[in-house]
């Protein structure tokens, strides 16, 4: 709340031409119509994914105490290095539809590509990393060797691939960032992430009783739905852009330092 205001009031003070002025505050229906247009197939790339987790702890579960201790221990890991590719998501989506605004289309292909190796880069140190020290740092959350040897397990199929969920990240971002009839599309990738969970979770792991087809899934899932994201970016590129002529350098952004300023 505290943050809420104190932005609030930065906003209503500035003299920039985002200035908040609370007595023309209304809902305007074309505007509404966009945000729904973006938020809807967001929430439900949302709910899909939480869907899927749920499925997923299920099935960790039904393996015992240790299994979910693990489990808990090598998630906690892996939320950091979502956190950081995720980052590199949010500044390509920024970047793409500010290029989108001034039709400037391969400088929104450098900027995924950019943001591509950049997630890749981030996302292969902290994976290798989080990989190579793995028994060092699941020792912060538990002391049983056990724990400990689960973690282990799960950390060596998620975390060195972990790139990949990077990439299946940008490519629905980039699709949000061109409008929002690409970003509904886009959200399509995101039901064969819950679909892949879903096979992952109740047909491999529950019949083999293995927490590595449990977990086999996520890089299986993170690689289909990256071809499926891919032919959407393609498709909808297309839509938007029919021909080359609107390509120009002009007035874009397309620094690769200021990616890194964005994902500090």
């Amino acid at each position: 709340m505290i943050s809420c205001i104190l932005v609030l009031r930065c906003l209503h003070k500035s003299e920039g031409s985002y200035q908040i002025r609370f007595s023309r505050l209304t809902i305007k229906g074309v505007y509404l119509k966009r945000i729904f247009q973006v938020g809807i197939p967001a929430g439900i790339q949302s709910t899909v994914i939480n869907f899927s987790n749920a499925l997923l702890q299920s099935s960790v579960n039904s393996f015992g105490s240790t299994a979910m201790a693990g489990y808990t221990a090598a998630n906690n890991i892996l939320s950091f290095l979502y956190v950081s590719v995720n980052a590199v998501t949010q500044a390509c989506m920024s970047f793409t539809s500010q290029n989108y605004s001034v039709g400037k289309q391969k400088r929104m292909d450098r900027v995924l590509l950019d943001c591509m190796v950049l997630s890749a880069g981030v996302a292969g140190v902290l994976g290798v990393g989080a990989y190579v020290f793995g028994s060092q740092i699941l020792k912060i959350y538990t002391s049983e060797p056990d724990v400990i040897q689960c973690g282990l397990e799960i950390l060596a199929i998620t975390t060195v691939p972990y790139f990949l969920c990077g990439i299946m990240d940008l490519l629905p971002g980039a699709l949000r960032g061109m409008g929002p009839f690409c970003g509904a599309d886009g959200v399509i990738g995101y039901w064969n992430r819950g679909d892949q969970d879903f096979v992952g979770v109740c047909v491999f792991a529950r019949s083999t009783g293995s927490l590595y087809f449990l977990f086999i899934s996520y890089p299986g899932s993170w690689i289909v739905t990256i071809a499926i994201a891919g032919g959407m970016f393609y498709i909808c590129k297309k839509a938007v852009y029919p021909s080359a002529e609107n390509s120009g350098d002009a007035g874009s952004i397309d620094s690769l330092s200021e990616f890194y300023f964005i994902w500090r």
